[in-house]
């Protein structure tokens, strides 16, 4: 089973590195890949992109969306970044001083007021087509 989650997330090089040796992206793919190896149906992930830069948030969202579809997995994860939310979320809930705030589809709850109402701060959107996204209006 290790050598097949080694070779699912592309990790083979590192199969004999000691885990304070490897980057903090290598590391949210082991950690992942631990987690695989027991054989969820859930999968449960705290901010699984924090600390990680532009490339390996997606890097890491896109698979973690792979292996929910290709193995029939049910995730549950949080994120801090509205727009990696609108760009990979089925399902997202807002959460404000511990309580849900809205859920739905992405677009429906991740707007620029819900933003705004949550984050005390004026929010904008661009859209393009189908995507959108959200950035803080400075004023």
């Amino acid at each position: 089973m290790v050598e097949e989650i080694l070779n699912l997330l592309h990790l083979q090089q590192l199969a004999d590195k000691p885990y304070t040796h490897i980057s903090g992206g290598e590391r949210q793919l082991v950690l992942i890949g631990r987690a695989l190896a027991q054989e969820p149906q859930i999968l449960l992930l705290d901010e699984p992109t924090s600390h990680l830069d532009f490339k390996n948030q997606v890097l890491i969202l896109k698979l973690i969306r792979e292996l929910a579809k290709n193995r029939g997995l049910t995730v549950l994860l949080t994120l801090h970044d509205p727009n990696l939310a609108l760009l990979f979320g089925d399902r997202v809930a807002l959460l404000g001083e511990g309580r849900v705030v809205a859920q739905g589809t992405p677009v429906e709850v991740i707007h620029p007021e819900a933003m705004a109402s949550l984050y005390g701060i004026p929010v904008e959107m661009l859209a393009q087509g189908d995507k959108r996204l959200l950035y803080p209006k400075l004023t």
